[in-house]
């Protein structure tokens, strides 16, 4: 009886291995597949993640184009395509754009091809389709910068060239500003051997006994001490000295015989019946002499102030960076809002140091820091007739733009001509914020465009373009 049944299991299996082979090519068949699909999908998302970077930095790139829509669509392509390589060629990436109504809001959605894999091969569409979509925000950030410019005698066939570069640059940043919102003020700090601050600003200076022959201070202010002239110290912890050229009657360059007795040898002494001011006193001759004519301009949006300040400035002096730096670092200040007394329904200027104000200096000068002994400076009191003046003046650049730079003052620094020294192009690339930052130009032709340069540095890091959720209201 048990014969016939392991007859017919024997039987069973001999029929039956007939069909391993068919069900192992099914096997492998199926397990290929879904590999090759486990790969195409692979593919597709690293495609994908790899689509939604490129767009990313595409859109955070072109938002600065917003009001020009063909420049945009351009843009989105270029930085796209220059960051997503495995487009297949001749099938460009198609966007979709949308721009709120405020113009503050811009959603990109990007459609790409790339070559599929093992589903090709099973499809009339050689091609897999990829997507991917972005919102930024556009966060406009104020910028508050003074234009540092060398009023030296040394600029003398410079200085044309000075006003028409600042001039434009002034006039194309104080463009950024809108009917509905001000976001760029410019400050103008003219610099040589003296600073001058306006004879109006009385309040920044101290009061002094001098005898002026009868004539008005003219403005200029002397460096202060204790090192207060590397610091942001406030006119209330440390206000500043008029600046004022005594009478000297000495035979050297720096001779200021402004009154005295005639029968007097040195004609500087007072006192007796021929003992007289000399007439015509100015900024040639008398307690003036040496005070530069055009005048440091605080933040403002007046383009007419700005330009007629600089159509001012007169080449005359030697040089002597701090002093434009430290007003420079004043204007920017936080610390000098009850200095300036400047006000707006929205913000007292200069504005405190954080993330939506960019605070900067531009810096442009054409020689090496000088102490003439002969002249009287704004740093006469303080120096005096040291050996070691000029290299002291360089210190004081050096801790000026450290101590600037640690509040976040960006600084640009423009080395006009072929003769600066060494010494002084290393410290005018160490005071700027980065290497990048340093400009040498031998030709005043060509400030022009190196202002044109800064400008777009500064406009663009105005931007305030972030990156935000993708919202229903964005995709309809």
């Amino acid at each position: 009886m048990k014969k016939p049944v392991f007859s017919s299991l024997l039987k069973y299996y001999a029929e039956d291995r007939g069909i391993v082979i068919p069900l192992t090519a099914v096997g492998i068949g199926l397990f290929v597949t879904l590999m090759g699909v486990t790969t195409d999908y692979a593919r597709q998302q690293v495609l994908q993640s790899k689509l939604a970077i490129s767009l990313d930095a595409a859109a955070l790139n072109a938002a600065k184009y917003l009001n020009q829509k063909q420049k945009l669509e351009e843009e989105l392509q270029r930085y796209t395509n220059a960051n997503f390589q495995n487009v297949e060629q001749g099938n460009p990436i198609d966007f979709k754009i949308k721009i709120s109504n405020d113009k503050t809001r811009l959603y990109v959605k990007a459609d790409a091809q790339a070559k599929a894999g093992f589903s090709g091969f099973f499809s009339k569409n050689k091609m897999m389709r990829i997507s991917a979509e972005t919102t930024v925000i556009l966060d406009d950030v104020a910028a508050e910068i003074v234009l540092t410019l060398d009023n030296t005698g040394s600029m003398l066939h410079e200085l044309a060239d000075l006003k028409d570069a600042a001039k434009d640059f002034v006039k194309e940043f104080i463009k950024l500003n809108t009917p509905h919102k001000t976001v760029a003020r410019v400050g103008i700090v003219p610099f040589a051997e003296s600073i001058n601050v306006g004879d109006n600003n009385t309040a920044f200076v101290k009061n002094d006994l001098n005898d002026w022959a009868g004539e008005k201070w003219g403005g200029c202010v002397d460096a202060r001490g204790n090192d207060y002239d590397v610091t942001e110290a406030s006119i209330a912890t440390a206000p500043y000295t008029k600046f004022y050229n005594p009478c000297n009657s000495s035979n050297d360059a720096g001779n200021n015989k402004w009154y005295g007795n005639n029968t007097d040898n040195d004609n500087c002494n007072t006192g007796g019946k021929d003992f007289k001011y000399q007439k015509s006193l100015d900024t040639n001759l008398g307690p003036n002499k040496g005070c530069i004519k055009a005048k440091i301009i605080p933040l403002t949006t007046q383009l007419g102030s700005l330009v007629s300040e600089i159509e001012q400035m007169e080449a005359k002096g030697g040089t002597q960076i701090p002093l434009g730096l430290s007003w420079a670092w004043n204007m920017l200040s936080p610390d000098w809002q009850a200095d300036w007394k400047i006000s707006t329904p929205t913000v007292t200027l200069p504005s405190e140091y954080r993330a939506d104000t960019r605070k900067f200096v531009v810096l442009m000068t054409d020689g090496a820091n000088v102490y003439r002994p002969d002249y009287h400076t704004s740093y006469t009191a303080m120096l005096e007739e040291r050996s070691t003046a000029s290299k002291e003046l360089d210190t004081k650049t050096e801790n000026l733009c450290k101590n600037m730079k640690e509040k976040g003052i960006v600084i640009y620094t423009i080395a006009l001509g072929s003769d600066i020294n060494a010494n002084t192009l290393k410290l005018l690339k160490n005071c700027a914020t980065s290497p990048d930052y340093a400009y040498e130009i031998a030709k005043s032709s060509d400030l022009k465009l190196q202002f044109q340069d800064i400008l777009k540095q500064v406009s663009y890091s105005m931007s305030g373009v972030r990156l935000t959720g993708v919202t229903d209201s964005d995709r309809m």
